[in-house]
Order: structure tokens, then sequence, then C-alpha cells
């Protein structure tokens, strides 16, 4: 028997194996040069196919009032399941297009796994603590990292052509994500500098107990009524005395609680 088709069939397999192996390094950062952590960054290709190797599962824990971590990267129709190590409940809810949601989760407790089953960001909150916030991004592409606390992150891809586009919590509502073109070749390195938007400020100190002879009463708004399900409906407290805005509030990016109407300082949005 020739040996000649054992040859080829193990040439082949090495090629393959070449092919694959193929790291592109990635550095972000923003105007001024600093590192920028959370950035995620997509690899497309119209001719190049793989099976996603992205997580198909993720956990988002909740403490001291902080989603845990900021940005999650997970596949088309993978599952996330929220947990509770905090002291509080929590009311965890998305309006993004790509998922609706809302549940509480008790204290010590973990919710039902969430199905994404669009790709797309998720922009979450926490419907009693506004100031909570994290994101996910649902890929369509196998070819997704995201960047650590020094900007970087590696992607392993096939030689070819792609599109690169990333994306970034701080990059500024409503416009296009930046984005280019990547001959990739062996090995290939990858930088941007991002425009991104300030971090939201400080949380203001816990509210003492209200003064009976104050002139400034908290009141409650009660936001999204007109909302069809599944919005629920968001009761927020917010204090009278805050400065009156004259022009619309402008969000953070992808802010969970923003729906284009108007803002009541929930979700992160608390610089307008």
């Amino acid at each position: 028997m020739s040996k000649l088709p054992v040859l080829l069939a193990c040439a082949a397999v090495l090629l393959r194996a070449e092919a694959r192996a193929a790291p592109v390094t990635v550095e972000i950062t923003d105007t001024s040069g600093r590192p920028a952590a959370n950035a995620v960054v997509a690899l497309t290709s119209a001719s190049t196919a793989e099976p996603s190797r992205l997580p198909a599962e993720a956990v988002i824990d909740q403490r001291k009032e902080t989603f845990l971590p900021l940005v999650t990267v997970l596949r088309k129709g993978g599952r996330v399941v929220f947990t509770n190590n905090d002291t509080t409940m929590h009311q965890v809810y998305s309006f993004s297009p790509i998922k609706q949601f809302a549940f509480e989760i008790d204290e010590g407790r973990k919710s039902e796994p969430v199905v994404f089953y669009k790709a797309g960001i998720a922009a979450i909150g926490c419907n009693i603590h506004d100031h909570m916030i994290a994101y996910i991004y649902v890929a369509d592409s196998p070819w997704v990292a995201i960047t650590d606390s020094q900007g970087h992150a590696q992607i392993e891809a096939p030689p070819g052509n792609y599109r690169v586009e990333v994306w970034h919590p701080q990059l500024a509502p409503g416009r296009a994500l930046p984005s280019g073109t990547l001959a990739l070749k062996l090995p290939a390195k990858f930088a941007l500098s991002l425009p991104l938007l300030a971090p939201p400020p400080p949380l203001p100190p816990p509210a003492v107990e209200a003064s009976s002879k104050s002139s400034s009463p908290i009141a409650l708004v009660v936001v999204g009524e007109s909302d069809p399900p599944p919005y629920p409906k968001l009761l927020l407290l917010a204090a009278t005395s805050l400065p009156p805005r004259s022009t619309a509030p402008t969000p953070m990016p992808n802010c969970a609680g923003f729906r284009g109407r108007r803002c009541a300082y929930c979700c992160a949005c608390m610089s307008a």
C-alpha cells in the first residue's frame, strides 16, 4: 500500500494546525495613552468559519452593591447566572434590545439562568441601587477578547482578512463603533486609541434620615408607567432639591435605564 495518501493527510493536518495558530496581540488605550481595560475586540470574516470557543456560561456576582465583573463576553445562545453575595437584596433588570428581564435576588441566592439568543450588548442595572451597572457582550464571532487592566488582549484566529470592531462601556452613545480591517499573518498586532468618556463621578455619601425642618423633601418619581410589557414600572427616589435641567439629559453610554425620552438618575446616569 502506498504511503503517499498517509503523508498527504499528515501534511494537511499540519497545515491546518499552522493555519489556526495565528495570535493577534491587541493593545487598546484612550486618547491620553492610558490603558483601556474592559474593551471588547471582535474579528469577523466572511470567508472563514470556526466553532466558537467563547464561554457558553457565565456568572455575574453582586458584592458591595457592585456587579462583578463589569463586562462579560458570552457566545450567542449562552446563559448567565446572577449571584447575590451582598448584604442586601437586588433587583436585576435590563431594557436592552437583545434581552429584557427583571427579577429579584435575595441575599445569598442566585437567579435562574438567563439565556441570550441574540448577538449584541445588554446593559444590566439594579432597580434598588441605581449606581449598579454591568454589560454583557453577546458575540456572533468566535474571535473575541476583552482587554485586561493594561489594555492588552490576545485572539487566536486563522490567517486571512478580517473586519475589526471595538466596543467599550465609555464610548459615546449613538455613534458607530470604531472599526477597521486587518490582514492577519503570523504574528499580528493591533493597536487602537479610543475617545472614551469620563467615568461616572463617585457616589455621594448615604443620606441620613431627613430632617422634619427640611424644605426639600424626598419625592417618589415614577418612570415608565406608559411603557408596554415587558418593561416594569420603575420606582426611583430622587431629591426634589436637585438642580433643574435646562437641556435633555445626557446618559452614560449604554445606560440600562435610559430609553431616549427621559432620565430619573438611574443606572449610573448620575452626571446629568
